[in-house]
């Protein structure tokens, strides 16, 4: 069975949460987990039950899994189970693909070689006296509850009682306690790992976690953690700002974050959330006790206000569409509005610097100076803010780090080879350029070798022995 590291200690009040019981360096290995459930997100399309890939055929033994060609099975448990059902909706999984999580716990719990530890799944919260009758109660009435209570299901179960509280409360552990991972072609899907969801949330945790094409689960520490101090994770996206944090936090996982960044209205001194003050146009916006004050001149802006034009800059974000040069328009135009760290221009610089990516890398011919200078500027732009916002080990540095770098290189021996630099200029982006890819491929070794970021660290190595022997050369 799965267990924290030795120098890690659960314990309980309202809400498990775990602490060091000793010093922590960083990088070391808090947890080693394998998922009790996975399951496709409520809205997806029908997927292969085996390995989660886009589904077009049905198990040809019990006729009610979706299969994929890849897959010639799945749990076997299940398989044979609904082969015997007699009286039950066998295009329950076709029709009504919502309900796979639920009825893939329910099966769980029926298997007694594994009811054990699915009854783990029971145990985690459910937040029912806070979901009921709200929106999303509603829409699992409609969609999960309902087909499965008319599947003919409850009847056959021998070990578990159904009934539609309980179908909600599996819903409400879904919903407030899964981790969105991806499966091995990349899909979105979610996983349950009871020991990962000890940890409580800090928006600027001490730990990173990493989930491989296996689905093992593996969280490391990011920085040193003393005796004594909490051992946390982020539940939401780092690079949104603190009013976005907060509603996915409640709405999402019922939580209600005080970290320091949270409290603090700059989010470190990054202004991630911060508006131009319409007033002087030499300072910020900040959220203070519930309002936007400049910190130069005092003015103040309502929160409807605010929101409205946060909202329309979410609109405009969706009417680009993907759209490189709208994207490059909005970032101009954003530039006006909102401090240059805000949020949704990171979200576009970020967008942009990966379609520059894909320009670089899929076309026949090499990219234009241009598109690799821009990719620099725009890397140079978000990397500080990441810095701040996940110190010490991070996958989202170590990635940046290396679309930094790679273009760094690239503009360098174009310029040393037109004379636009010289020897001297040319050895110094070099260094530089290796320093980054060396601590790029510090921190991806981190990650799962059976992960897309375990393929970028190889191919980051090879790019410091790349780096390497041109510097050996001047």
């Amino acid at each position: 069975m799965e267990k924290f590291n030795v120098k890690c200690k659960v314990e309980k009040n309202e809400r498990s949460y775990v602490i060091a019981d000793d010093n922590i360096e960083a990088g070391e290995e808090i947890l080693l987990e394998n998922p009790i459930l996975i399951t496709p997100n409520w809205d997806s399309e029908i997927r292969c039950s085996n390995c989660f890939r886009e589904s077009n055929i049905v198990c040809k033994k019990c006729d009610v899994f979706p299969m994929c060609v890849a897959c010639e099975d799945h749990d076997s448990f299940d398989c044979e189970f609904f082969q015997k059902a007699v009286g039950f909706s066998k295009n329950l999984l076709i029709e009504n693909f919502s309900v796979f999580g639920p009825l893939k716990c329910l099966m769980l719990l029926e298997n007694p070689e594994k009811s054990t530890v699915a009854s783990e799944i029971l145990k985690l919260p459910s937040f029912t006296s806070e979901r009921r009758n709200s929106d999303i109660w509603e829409e699992h009435e409609k969609n999960v509850v309902g087909p499965l209570m008319q599947s003919g299901l409850p009847s056959l179960l021998k070990t578990v009682k159904v009934d539609s509280e309980l179908i909600q409360k599996i819903c409400g552990i879904i919903d407030g306690n899964s981790f969105e991972i991806r499966n091995s072609s990349g899909d979105s899907v979610k996983g349950i790992y009871p020991f990962a969801n000890n940890l409580t949330h800090n928006c600027t945790p001490n730990t990173m976690m990493a989930v491989g094409f296996d689905l093992k689960m593996k969280i490391i520490s990011t920085i040193p953690i003393e005796k004594g101090s909490l051992v946390q994770n982020c539940y939401v996206s780092p690079l949104v700002g603190t009013g976005v944090r907060q509603h996915l936090l409640k709405n999402g996982k019922y939580i209600t974050c005080n970290c320091d960044r949270c409290e603090d209205p700059t989010e470190f001194g990054t202004f991630m959330s911060s508006l131009i003050c319409r007033a002087c146009f030499e300072s910020y916006l900040i959220n203070k006790n519930s309002a936007w004050i400049c910190i130069s001149c005092s003015c103040e802006m309502p929160t409807t206000e605010v929101n409205e034009i946060l909202i329309d800059a979410n609109n405009d974000i969706l009417d680009a569409d993907g759209d490189i040069r709208q994207m490059e328009y909005l970032i101009q135009k954003f530039s006006k509005m909102f401090h240059p760290n805000h949020y949704l221009i990171i979200d576009l610089k970020q967008s942009v610097a990966s379609i520059l990516r894909s320009i670089c890398t899929a076309s026949l011919v090499p990219p234009g100076k241009a598109v690799m200078d821009r990719k620099i500027q725009l890397c140079e732009e978000i990397l500080p803010v990441l810095k701040v916002i996940q110190p010490g080990i991070s996958r989202l540095n170590a990635i940046a780090m290396y679309e930094y770098f790679v273009p760094l290189v690239e503009v360098a021996e174009i310029d040393f080879e037109e004379k636009v630099i010289g020897k001297e200029k040319y050895l110094e982006i070099l260094t530089e350029a290796e320093k980054l890819a060396k601590e790029s491929a510090r921190m991806l070794l981190y990650e799962p070798v059976n992960s897309p970021e375990g393929d970028l660290a190889q191919q980051v190595m090879q790019h410091v022995k790349k780096i390497r022997n041109r510097i050996s050369k001047i």
